[in-house]
């Protein structure tokens, strides 16, 4: 933070901060994996989630303090700091540090912050959600597909999280402005067909404003290396119901099955085969136990 390493109790910004007052920031959140093998933590795709990271600097119109290299540096260093030995997960933050009163994004200060929290060997918060479809309305396409991954865009996101779970849902999965299905609050959606032809996986395609996520396209490469097709399309929400599975992705997530949608039961109630062989080769990969996907992941003590 502000050019330089600092214990998490110092880290601290004025309550008049712009980012704070106008959520005029960004965010980035990557993984990492211990293997007690190697004694090693392994971050998942780092250069990617910090390449999105500059892309939604930009169009905030803010300057960040170092190239993708030097990035990703400071948030091994950070790791390597900490000593962790156990899973972590890694937050950055590009924002507008004036405490100017106004609603702008022009001549204001910039910054970015870098911390770190450890993850432990527990499990997610679950592997087995119930979701709730939700309308959610968006601005153009185009917008959509150039929006950053600022914070203040997570507020309506936040409500209607709560609002599931008031209804004893865990997730949401929010429908676009032309009535198919979009994304999750921090996830894309997967829906998988085993019962007609060979197993497919089906996705929303990215033209109408899906969010392009990290973990998405790790699915998409994971997929034709077990076999499994995919097609990247429309999706109705009628299908879901008639789905034999769903799984949401995501960095956090990593991959969950959905078992309810509103009053529906997807498949059996349960996660089904496919998703449960698809989590399992995704945390094989991130672990570096696959050698086909070694080159997503990047080690913190043994890094250059």
């Amino acid at each position: 933070m502000d050019g330089g390493f600092l214990p998490m109790a110092d880290a601290a910004i004025p309550i008049g901060t712009h980012a704070f007052n106008y959520g005029t920031g960004c965010l980035e959140g990557i993984r990492g994996y211990w293997d007690d093998d190697r004694e090693e933590i392994y971050l998942v795709k780092i250069r990617e989630h910090f390449r999105r990271l500059m892309a939604s600097a930009r169009a905030l119109r803010i300057t960040l303090p170092m190239d993708l290299d030097g990035l990703c540096q400071t948030a091994i260093e950070l790791i390597r700091r900490n000593e962790y030995r156990e899973d972590v997960y890694v937050r950055a933050i590009a924002y507008k540090a004036s405490t100017a009163m106004r609603i702008t994004l022009n001549e204001l200060d910039d910054a970015f912050c870098c911390f770190p929290a450890p993850l432990g060997a527990s499990p997610p918060r679950t592997q087995e959600l119930a979701v709730r479809l939700v309308p959610l309305t968006r601005t153009t396409n185009d917008a959509v597909q150039r929006r950053p991954k600022a914070t203040g865009s997570l507020l309506d996101i936040a409500a209607a999280v709560a609002e599931a779970e008031d209804a004893r849902c865990d997730e949401v999965l929010f429908l676009g402005d032309d009535g198919y299905v979009f994304e999750g609050s921090v996830a894309n959606v997967f829906l998988i067909q085993t019962t007609s032809g060979p197993t497919r996986l089906v996705t929303p395609d990215l033209s109408h404003g899906v969010f392009p996520g990290i973990t998405r396209q790790a699915i998409l490469e994971l997929a034709p290396a077990m076999g499994l097709r995919v097609a990247e399309r429309r999706l109705a929400p009628a299908e879901l119901f008639a789905a034999d599975e769903l799984f949401f992705c995501a960095t956090t997530l990593e991959v969950a099955a959905v078992t309810r949608v509103d009053d529906h039961r997807i498949g059996n109630g349960s996660a089904g085969e496919v998703t449960r062989a698809i989590r399992k080769r995704y945390l094989k990969a991130v672990h570096n136990k696959d050698k086909a996907f070694r080159h997503w992941l990047s080690p913190v003590f043994w890094a250059g």
